[in-house]
């Protein structure tokens, strides 16, 4: 079922109902991101994506013939670690798209700049590409928190989509103010949380001490009962250990990074929220590509964007369930759909309050919500193949100006 946003009471006597509308059932036999239960039915559903990042489609043709152009990424995470595996391949992709004029240098493990300091490495050329994290600079940011509202999106796949679709209209200003371009607007599955305490009702939620990562995550555990405690999700593990908090809010795929369930006793599939993930590039280095090298960094960009939703997100949240949570003998916990109505109900004021702030300072919250709904239906209607083949014909314009 899809997730349900109540009607929101807006500013003085004027309202406005945002129902987030059940996707209608599908007819012609392909299986939506969000019906999909297995690992191997992620495999086959994102096989397009993987046929991309390993080179298996064809190149765009190039027919700059100058000096090979260098170009540096910069990571916050080991080169061993799943996504940045991931993260390699389309590199390589990009490197043979580029058809070798693009040479990729990789600096892991904080070892160009820290993590923090992304927005201030790309805008001052220190790196050509590297994560520029919203949560580091929340207050530089209004609109684009509203993709981090509870119960909006079902899978990492169609938020993505979303995200990138939107960007251009409502979040590009905010997020070019900080000096920077965005490469690419990833967005997680929605959180769900791991730990010691179990929630299938509200009473269940009520004191418990959930480890969050900013500020709309922290309203909504609070609107439901909780206590939101903001820790670095690499002191997730020994706050759990040590009973400093009770659950650890973060998407299935991440928690075994963390190695969360040796110190876990419960897994709560509570699909809380989704958080956005930017990537962002070095304006000097994309004005200075020749015009033929934009347009394929340009869409490099959104396919390595969906690719990594699909490939990571979306396959790893399936696989983890059964070769890691129930392998490692957690009890797997769901609230029912009645009771998930109730926590629908009363977190409904933390969406509430974000439109009608923003409305009064002059942004357009509704208006971006009720575009974010019908794109976000729209995606996930198609099938993950469809989406990427889509991504692959018709890159959203208008990310970067060229």
């Amino acid at each position: 079922m899809k997730n349900t946003i109540k009607p929101a009471l807006l500013a003085g006597s004027a309202a406005l109902a945002l129902t987030l509308a059940a996707a209608p059932a599908n007819a012609d036999g392909h299986k939506f991101g969000s019906t999909i239960t297995t690992y191997e039915g992620a495999v086959a559903a994102t096989s397009l994506a993987e046929q991309w990042i390993k080179g298996e489609l064809p190149n765009p043709k190039v027919t700059y013939d100058g000096p090979t152009i260098n170009y540096r990424y910069a990571s916050y995470l080991p080169g061993v670690a799943g996504i940045e595996k991931l993260n390699t391949q389309a590199l390589e992709q990009l490197e043979r798209e580029s058809n070798g004029k693009i040479k990729v240098q990789k600096f892991h493990s904080q070892s160009l700049h820290p993590q923090r300091e992304g927005f201030t490495a790309a805008r001052d050329g220190i790196a050509d590409y590297t994560a520029c994290f919203m949560i580091y600079e929340p207050t530089s940011f209004n609109m684009l928190h509203g993709m981090t509202l509870p119960f909006l999106f079902d899978d990492s796949a169609s938020a993505t989509m979303t995200d990138v679709a939107l960007y251009p209209k409502y979040f590009k200003d905010e997020y070019e103010n900080l000096g920077v371009y965005l490469g690419r607007g990833m967005v997680t599955p929605p959180y769900n949380v791991i730990g010691n305490d179990k929630y299938e009702t509200l009473a269940d939620l009520k004191g418990s001490k959930i480890r969050a990562g900013g500020r709309m995550q922290s309203e909504s555990l609070k609107a439901l009962g909780a206590v939101a405690i903001n820790i670095p999700s690499g002191e997730a593990y020994t706050s759990l250990q040590r009973g400093l908090v009770d659950g650890v809010a973060m998407n299935d795929p991440v928690f075994p990074i963390f190695k969360l369930q040796e110190v876990s006793k419960y897994h709560n599939d509570v699909s809380l929220f989704s958080v956005n993930l930017e990537y962002c590039v070095n304006p000097e280095f994309f004005d200075g590509l020749p015009d033929d090298l934009k347009t394929v960094y340009y869409n490099w960009a959104q396919k390595t964007n969906l690719a990594l939703a699909q490939l990571f997100y979306e396959r790893q949240s399936r696989r983890v369930r059964d070769a890691v949570f129930k392998k490692a003998g957690l009890e797997m916990i769901k609230p029912s759909p009645e009771e998930r109505a109730k926590w629908e109900k009363i977190i409904a004021p933390v969406t509430e309050e974000w439109i009608e702030s923003n409305e009064k300072a002059g942004r357009p919250a509704k208006a971006m919500l009720a575009d974010l709904m019908a794109n976000r239906d729209k995606f996930a209607k198609m099938n993950w193949n469809d989406q990427f083949q889509m991504v692959i014909d018709s890159p959203v314009k208008g990310v970067i100006d060229y």
